[in-house]
């Protein structure tokens, strides 16, 4: 079979993402809704979640797998992707599990562009080099690499330095009409938030230790859900941290970010953090851990060592003493994110691309 016939500037387009909520599915929404106003035809393979049920919503054809295991889901979407590839100019693969089902499953026609969204071996742990060699040998089955940050780059030379020439960073864009600086005098009744899905790569059980250490009777919020919730409220309560709550998935997470005097993001591994993009973009005094990305923020917010709840505890002393760093962290903060991280440019950019990826 050859594939169906298409204008370079309209190409057909298939996203693929296991992931249906979070980070990953913010991202994919964001492009399908942009291909589908821009490119035409565009259709989604998912999970079943909040991500289908809105493309759905919008008109976006998408199609939900159905699977109990992470193994199921990559070998219902392998098959579904061979099925299907001919009937399309790009299939972009989105994380890991979208990444290895895709590569695997792709008939020779389409180009094959894959996002990791964070390594799959920034994980660590016994399966380190089994994500590596993985990784390594899907390479040669990716025509481009679309990727977050520098830091993203510097580790596909690693493991492929042949892949160099077929990758491109594209960073992460946030929506800075909507994510803004607050008002003046806003109450700053919240002193420490966290945004991000409760989950051990997102890090809240080091930052939850490290509040015990210097902040135990702070206001601590936590935004978002995930399979840690549980464990992390018992955590709190075992801390002693009688003022900390968790709000769960909210609808707008603006208003936390206004009432913040600290935004915290202890993750353990990560791409490019949405929830930190938001943060910056509002101004928000930022601790972050030194995770793929956040290198490149260093003089606007305040990087502490990975996987230390002593250096998050020294961190958040630092800022909680000192409204001057949080104003000057804050300022820098939102003319890093308008001259770099738009979402306007994020999706130009992937447009182009995958114009490009249909012409090649």
């Amino acid at each position: 079979m050859t594939r169906p016939h298409s204008s370079p500037s309209s190409p057909r387009l298939l996203l693929v993402s296991e992931p249906a909520s979070a980070g990953v599915a913010s991202c994919v929404r964001t492009l399908a809704g942009a291909a589908s106003a821009e490119l035409g035809k565009v259709t989604v393979v998912t999970s079943h979640g909040q991500l289908p049920s809105e493309l759905s919503a919008a008109g976006i054809p998408t199609i939900a797998i159905a699977s109990r295991t992470r193994a199921g889901w990559i070998s219902a979407a392998r098959s579904l992707v061979k099925e299907q590839s001919t009937q399309y100019d790009v299939i972009h693969l989105h994380s890991t599990f979208a990444g290895v089902a895709g590569r695997l499953g792709v008939a020779h026609d389409p180009c094959v562009v894959y996002s990791p969204h964070a390594w799959s071996f920034y994980r660590g742990g016994k399966f380190s080099r089994t994500y590596t060699a993985m990784e390594r040998l899907l390479a040669s089955r990716t025509d481009r690499f679309v990727l977050a940050s520098m830091a993203e780059m510097r580790s596909l030379a690693e493991v492929h330095p042949g892949a160099i020439e077929r990758a491109e960073v594209i960073p992460n864009g946030v929506d800075t009409d909507r994510f803004r600086p607050p008002r003046a005098g806003t109450c700053k009744d919240i002193d420490i938030l966290c945004v991000g899905r409760l989950c051990r790569q997102k890090g809240q059980d080091l930052l939850l230790r490290a509040i015990g250490h210097v902040a135990p009777s702070a206001n601590v919020v936590l935004v978002g859900t995930g399979p840690d919730r549980r464990n992390l409220a018992n955590l709190a309560i075992e801390l002693g941290l009688e003022n900390c709550r968790f709000v769960g998935q909210v609808g707008d997470v603006r208003g936390y970010y206004e009432r913040a005097r600290v935004c915290a993001f202890p993750s353990r591994w990560d791409g490019m953090s949405l929830a930190l993009l938001e943060a910056l973009a509002c101004g928000s005094a930022t601790l972050a851990s030194d995770v793929a990305g956040t290198d490149e923020f260093d003089s606007a917010l305040l990087r502490v060592e990975s996987d230390s709840v002593d250096a998050l505890a020294r961190g958040l002393q630092r800022l909680l003493d000192s409204a001057e760093l949080c104003q000057r962290l804050g300022a820098a903060a939102r003319c890093k994110i308008e001259a770099e991280y738009s979402l306007t440019s994020y999706i130009a950019r992937h447009l182009s691309m995958w114009r490009a990826a249909a012409d090649s």
